[in-house]
């Protein structure tokens, strides 16, 4: 497969190839070397703070192109820096596959959340009728995306077991219904579950609250990062 999908200012999302649950980064497109395979992209960001990924493990990158969404296996094999700028090289090492269902970016915060399980007897209601005064259980989200969040809690919960949630985004609360698709336990921590939950139920409007929430918090820390780094 070629690389005549990708582009500048693509969109791309870096997972850990072992393990693709643990921990998303994103980056976007700066060049690409169609006869090296090649990708150039800016190192991602993280709480602020240049992540430089190591160039011993192999990653899965989604590509977010004007074509749809493809997904390649690749390698770190080159870091550059040009003026005030950092990139990554990327070495694309198999031949990848478009992505036929939609994915969002999960974006890495620390964010309270308010959630209530719903019994397997009990009546599903309309997302925008969650009477939220019976929402009782806390939880620190880790990461947020439009399709879903990773959160922390001392609150056990089963896979599959689907929650009412409710997000607070400043002055916008964000509410929906989804279902629990990892579960981790951790003893020795303070919060000794983790949970991986996907949205089953949410308003569009409540969808692109989240979206523009994202973006202008990583925007928020490019110009952040940019002023630490011109120092």
């Amino acid at each position: 497969m070629t690389l005549d999908s990708i582009s500048i200012g693509n969109r791309i999302e870096i997972t850990l190839k072992r393990d693709e649950g643990l921990k998303t980064f994103a980056s976007l497109v700066e060049r690409v070397d169609d006869d090296k395979k090649e990708v150039l992209a800016y190192m991602p960001i993280s709480y602020g703070k240049l992540i430089k990924l190591p160039m011993t493990e192999k990653y899965a990158v989604v590509f977010f192109t004007e074509k749809g969404m493809f997904k390649y296996d690749c390698l770190v094999v080159e870091y550059v820096t040009e003026g005030e700028f950092h990139f990554m090289k990327l070495k694309i090492v198999n031949d990848g596959f478009k992505i036929q269902r939609r994915e969002y970016f999960r974006f890495n915060c620390l964010l309270p959340v308010k959630f209530e399980k719903i019994e397997e007897n009990e009546e599903t209601e309309e997302v925008d009728k969650i009477d939220t005064d019976l929402i009782f259980s806390q939880g620190i989200i880790k990461d947020l995306g439009a399709g879903g969040i990773r959160f922390l809690s001392n609150v056990e919960l089963e896979e599959k077991d689907k929650v009412k949630v409710l997000i607070q985004l400043n002055d916008m609360a964000c509410l929906a219904i989804a279902e629990v698709l990892n579960k981790q336990f951790f003893p020795k921590s303070n919060y000794k579950y983790q949970y991986r939950v996907e949205f089953k139920e949410i308003k569009e409007k409540t969808r692109e609250t989240i979206i523009k929430y994202i973006f202008e918090e990583q925007r928020k820390l490019a110009r952040k990062n940019r002023g630490i780094l011109s120092n």
